[in-house]
């Protein structure tokens, strides 16, 4: 069985970052346009999202009020770089439909919105050696649908070939496409205990289990406490 290299948070995050934890997933997956049982399933989330919040309060849920004040705890405006959960809310609570990517990112994104959670999606082929969590430096980082992002005191994840994740946007060297069989998905989890990963982590393999047909190869809690 594939395992998830290990994967480690380092020092200089974790000090200013102390509650941190991710959750990690790797799954076998056969990546293809989203079923009408998907789309179905983000209409009912964007009606459930939209009956509890608006968008003046959906940074009070408390996942997304974690992730925010863990960026500023690093120094970085959550308003200018929003979290992809709160940034997929506040798309719904404004009227505008979700993106169609393909039935894996469609599902990390409903996953993201019914949890509060800012999750990453990466083809696990494309990463080189161990991962680690950090604080994001001055390096080059072209996200996916954005262009150049400047990582610089955000959270990210980083391989050999340098950063490829964040909780704002992952970036286009990893990016899961048509091609990928091997998809690790990471959630940024910002609260104090791991009581709210392990019923992501449940839902998530059921999620992809039934609706992708995925395959759970390994599954790790990193920054336990």
């Amino acid at each position: 069985m594939l395992n998830i290299e290990i994967v480690i948070i380092e020092d200089g995050i974790l000090k200013a970052i102390p509650q941190i934890a991710l959750g990690a997933q790797l799954f076998r997956v056969n990546v293809r346009p989203s079923s009408q049982r998907i789309v179905d399933l983000q209409k009912k989330i964007a009606s459930g999202l939209a009956s509890k919040y608006q968008v003046d309060t959906i940074r009070n849920r408390k996942a997304i009020d974690a992730t925010r004040k863990a960026y500023k705890s690093l120094g970085k405006d959550p308003n200018r770089y929003r979290p992809s959960a709160d940034a997929l809310s506040r798309r719904i609570l404004n009227g505008k439909p979700l993106f169609q990517i393909n039935n894996i990112v469609d599902m990390i994104n409903l996953l993201s919105i019914e949890t509060g959670i800012s999750i990453g999606g990466y083809d696990y082929g494309k990463i080189h050696g161990p991962i680690r969590a950090a604080i994001g430096g001055n390096e080059p980082f072209v996200a996916i649908g954005r262009g150049n992002l400047n990582i610089s005191d955000l959270p990210v994840l980083i391989d050999d070939a340098g950063a490829f994740g964040s909780p704002t946007s992952d970036c286009e060297r990893t990016k899961v496409t048509e091609s990928t069989t091997l998809f690790l998905q990471v959630a940024f989890n910002f609260e104090v205990t791991k009581s709210q990963l392990e019923p992501f982590l449940k839902l998530s393999e059921q999620w992809h289990t039934v609706y992708n047909e995925a395959e759970l190869l390994d599954q790790k809690i990193i920054g336990i406490h």
